[in-house]
């Protein structure tokens, strides 16, 4: 089963390098609380298999089957909810993997021309993205970060109607103002070293 496991890893994590990038917190220690879970749900479910055939002198092969078979499913539940999503690809996912590639130079992630509805689906994975207007569209993201102390560099810009406010400090910079069709162009920069 973990053989099967790692193969739908690695073959779902390179239908789009983007969404793993936005979703994942790449900081150093943050899967070690995963393993420590995994390890001690594994011992826990050894020392109660072991508490219920030595102690209660029950030995059912249907049982030890059934508790063999249902171990690995509770320990490595998170990989399993992490390939079942990542198989599930819809259409919001493809548009924003079509839509983004990993910057050269400088590193990171760059997504462009995003829709507002596409940047609403990036934004609960990644804390350091702010609220856009609803009137948002063309919408560029320039993200690096994440890496194990945390430090990120987050560039947005995106066009929406004139009569949105936007932030008032010094993340927030109005670029560009076209009053004929009545739309201005933002940008935010905010990084944390």
């Amino acid at each position: 089963m973990s053989f099967l496991l790692l193969v739908a890893v690695s073959m779902t994590d390179r239908t789009c390098d983007a969404l793993n990038y936005y979703r994942i917190n790449r900081d150093f220690l943050g899967d070690i609380d995963a393993q420590f879970l995994a390890v001690g749900l594994f011992a826990g479910g050894v020392a109660v298999y072991y508490l219920i055939t030595r102690l209660f002198k029950w030995d059912n092969e249907i049982f030890k089957y059934a508790y063999w078979g249902l171990l690995p499913l509770l320990v490595f539940h998170g990989a399993i909810l992490t390939v079942s999503h990542n198989l599930k690809v819809g259409a919001t996912e493809r548009s924003i993997c079509n839509k983004t590639t990993r910057a050269k130079k400088s590193g990171g992630m760059v997504s462009t021309n995003l829709t507002l509805k596409e940047y609403l689906y990036l934004q609960p994975n990644r804390r350091e993205f702010p609220n856009l207007p609803p009137t948002s569209k063309n919408i560029t993201i320039w993200f690096n970060g994440g890496d194990f102390i945390g430090d990120y560099t987050l560039q947005l810009t995106f066009t929406c109607s004139v009569k949105e406010t936007i932030g008032k400090n010094e993340r927030w910079t109005v670029k560009n103002i076209n009053k004929a069709v009545g739309t201005k162009t933002v940008s935010y920069l905010d990084f944390d070293r």
